[in-house]
């Protein structure tokens, strides 16, 4: 990312308050799907694949008719990017049924290292020092959260006697959040180089075409038998609608946040999603964390402080 894309006389043409402002909706959207998703859950009507290939043929839907270029030529590089990112909503969204949605959220944070090592490799993007220390921040922050999911899920289990390892339920649904998160790191990453040279109707047209193929399949394969018993409510028909039309705006918003900044940027701009997310699991749900949460959560803020002070990363295009 240049310096111009942040004062908005680049490429961007927007302010810098107004880039930051985009991202901050960005967060809530994000917010919005992990509050469906934990609702979902608690009505044991979570369906990952079901909830990510209703979004990718709604934006196969909406941006049909406005796809004009033909992509013969990169027609698998879309094809490609929609396998990753398709896998990476799974299994986002899958980690909700064993961690909570604070734990989903900052875990996510992963996705920052990850996006910057693949800037560095595929966008050219020069970091300095100050950028690794903010990053190296994050991580430790990160196993803070982890370590503090399974002391807590630890202390639940132990006072309540429940027969299912809820600790080993905890780490695994870290771990699937951990997974969601480097793939999302590849799908900016690309999505980044792809929006600002084809720009973002092309884009998501030819990933949502092929996410919604590829998802109907998977979700036939995953998930056909439990649609088949499935008794739907309205309110969680409400709730599978809200999820979708989050991640479709989501979606639409991304793009054009990657033509004015880059993916490292986009990255940490959804990290207040944490605080969001926070909030809802303590007033809504009532959690109770464990001290080490808030350590971790105060190391990684302290990690995207630095990075965001550092001066911003070039890169050849």
């Amino acid at each position: 990312m240049t310096s111009s894309s942040l004062r908005g006389d680049g490429h961007g043409h927007l302010p810098a308050w107004r880039v930051l402002a985009l991202g901050q909706v960005l967060s809530l959207l994000v917010t919005g799907t992990g509050i469906c998703s934990t609702l979902l859950v608690a009505r044991g009507k979570l369906l990952p694949m079901l909830q990510s290939t209703l979004t990718y043929v709604a934006l196969a839907l909406c941006l049909a008719a406005r796809r004009r270029r033909r992509f013969r030529e990169r027609w698998w590089k879309y094809a490609l990017i929609a396998v990753v990112d398709l896998e990476a909503n799974f299994l986002l969204v899958l980690a909700y049924r064993y961690t909570s949605i604070a734990s989903v959220m900052l875990l996510d944070c992963a996705t920052i290292p990850c996006v910057m090592l693949l800037s560095a490799a595929v966008l050219r993007a020069r970091y300095s020092r100050q950028h690794g220390v903010g990053v190296a921040l994050c991580v430790v922050g990160l196993m803070c959260a982890v370590a503090s999911d399974w002391m807590c899920a630890k202390r639940d289990h132990a006072s309540i006697a429940e027969p299912a390892p809820a600790p080993a339920r905890a780490l695994f649904g870290d771990c699937l959040a951990l997974c969601g998160a480097a793939l999302y790191a590849v799908s900016n990453t690309f999505q980044e180089l792809l929006v600002k040279k084809h720009g973002p109707a092309d884009f998501l047209g030819a990933v949502g075409s092929f996410g919604a193929l590829l998802g109907l399949a998977q979700t036939a394969l995953l998930e056909g038998a439990q649609l088949r018993v499935a008794r739907w409510q309205p309110a969680e028909l409400g709730l599978l609608c809200a999820f979708c039309a989050c991640l479709v705006a989501f979606y639409l918003l991304t793009s054009h946040f990657m033509q004015r900044a880059d993916a490292a940027l986009f990255t940490l701009s959804l990290l207040t999603s944490d605080v969001y997310a926070l909030a809802f699991a303590a007033l809504s749900q009532h959690q109770r964390f464990c001290s080490l949460y808030g350590v971790g959560f105060a190391v990684t803020i302290g990690g995207v402080f630095i990075f965001t002070r550092a001066r911003a990363p070039t890169a050849l295009r």
